[in-house]
This record gives C-alpha cells, sequence and structure tokens, in this order.
C-alpha cells in the first residue's frame, strides 16, 4: 500500500470511529459544535470551536484581609497560593512543595469529591472540579490508573466578592451538588474581617428517583513547614460523629 493510500484509510477509520461514538450525529450536522464535519477535501473530522472566554484565567481570592489567600476559580480548583507570606505578594521565599509523581503543585494541595452510591448500584466517586490536564486531585494520570474517580461534567460558577457559589452536576449523578465558599468580610470591621480562614458550605439535592448514600471528601495537603524538603509532617485519622478527618 502506498504511503498516501494509507494515511487516506488510516484517516477515514479514524473519522468512522469518532462518528461511532456520537450516537445519533451525522457528517452535515455543521452548525452544532463537537460534531462530526467535513473539511474542504470532502474528509469527516471532529469539529469543534474554542473561544478565549473559555480560558481559566481568575477567580475569587478568599482569605482573611492581611493574612494571604486562595484563589477560587470557575474549574473548582484552586489557585495562587499566598498563605505563607511567600512571593510574589509576601516577603517570604517562592513557595514550592515537592509533589509526586509529576503533578503540579496547585493541582494537589487542595480539592473536593464525592463518594456516592445508588440503592442497588456500585459505589462511584466524583471530583468537584474540571481539570484541564492529566493530573486530577493531586494524583498523576488518573484517567489511565483510577478510571472510577472521574471530574463532573458541568460548573455553574457565580462570583460576587467575598462569595463564590458552585453548583455541580453530571449526568451520571442523581443530584446536583450546590457550593458557597466565603471569608468573613465586614466593612468597618477589621478584627472579624482578618479572620485567616474559608467558609465551605454544602448542599445537596437529589434529582433521582432512587435512594442515594452521599459522602463529603475534603482532601487538603499539610503545609507544616512546606520549605522543608527533607521532612514530611503527616497527620491521623480521627472520628466524630456523623464525619471524620485528619488532624
Amino acid at each position: 500500500m502506498k504511503r498516501r493510500d494509507f494515511l487516506t484509510s488510516v484517516a477515514i477509520g479514524a473519522a468512522a470511529g469518532s462518528m461511532v461514538t456520537i450516537p445519533g450525529c451525522l457528517p452535515h450536522e455543521k452548525e452544532k459544535n463537537g460534531q462530526p464535519d467535513e473539511d474542504s477535501e470532502g474528509k469527516v473530522a471532529l469539529k469543534e470551536t474554542y473561544s478565549g472566554s473559555q480560558r481559566v484565567r481568575s477567580g475569587i481570592a478568599l482569605g482573611g484581609l492581611g493574612t494571604g489567600s486562595i484563589e477560587l476559580r470557575k474549574n473548582g480548583q484552586f489557585y495562587n497560593w499566598s498563605i505563607m507570606n511567600n512571593y510574589p505578594f509576601g516577603a517570604g521565599p517562592v513557595f514550592t512543595i515537592p509533589t509526586w509523581p509529576r503533578n503540579d503543585w496547585e493541582d494537589s494541595l487542595m480539592f473536593f469529591l464525592l463518594r456516592y452510591q445508588v440503592e442497588g448500584e456500585d459505589p462511584k466517586i466524583k471530583l468537584l472540579q474540571i481539570n484541564d490536564g492529566l493530573s486530577q486531585g493531586g494524583m498523576d494520570s488518573i484517567e489511565y490508573y483510577f478510571p472510577w474517580m472521574s471530574p463532573v461534567t458541568d460548573i455553574e460558577y457565580r462570583g460576587r466578592f467575598p462569595f463564590v457559589n458552585m453548583k455541580f452536576s453530571d449526568p451520571e449523578m442523581p443530584f446536583t451538588v450546590e457550593l458557597e465558599a466565603f471569608t468573613p468580610f465586614i466593612p468597618h470591621d477589621v478584627k472579624n474581617s482578618s479572620l485567616p480562614g474559608v467558609y465551605f458550605n454544602f448542599r445537596v439535592t437529589a434529582t433521582g428517583d432512587k435512594p442515594a448514600d452521599v459522602m463529603l471528601l475534603g482532601s487538603m495537603r499539610n503545609l507544616v513547614s512546606y520549605d522543608n524538603h527533607e521532612k514530611y509532617f503527616t497527620s491521623f485519622l480521627k472520628e466524630e460523629k456523623g464525619f471524620k478527618y485528619y488532624d
């Protein structure tokens, strides 16, 4: 087989595979984003449109006055950690923390996920975030090693300082999850507006007709002595009535 014929057959085979994974799609549906389309040579390919407005470039900074902040963006991830008086917003050194295997250090610092089990079905886990790369939930390449732990498909985001309101949904979940994240910010009240903390209020609303057991999990990297790369500090699991936590 000639090289040109081989490349043509590969392109047709790949396009056919794309069409199979999208039931009900036809090549002439050009007006729909993410649908098979024909190029100038009549070959079928998957056409998508990406705009600059879809980039996750900013969010609401959460943190007390003078205590540093973390930025919660519309993809559910936390960015720009500056709670250790660290560079570039403070006088301290650059904030670097060892991670493993190769995930971005910000990806591993904090995230939320859900473990839920619908009556009569196997339990599932969903990350309350949407990721641009392979590192999710503090682990590298979870699509290959942890396929059962996938992120939600949709996030509705509303930001109004000092509040961030997010609504997480996914076709697989028989419920929606709403998050209200905020930092105490009271005009003319410096004392209470300087509390070094962030509140996360969650609400789960059922949308299915079967009972489901839902457990909310929050994970945050232990940042004690973060700049000491020769020593790691660990936490211990504790259990109270109605919840468990590491201390």
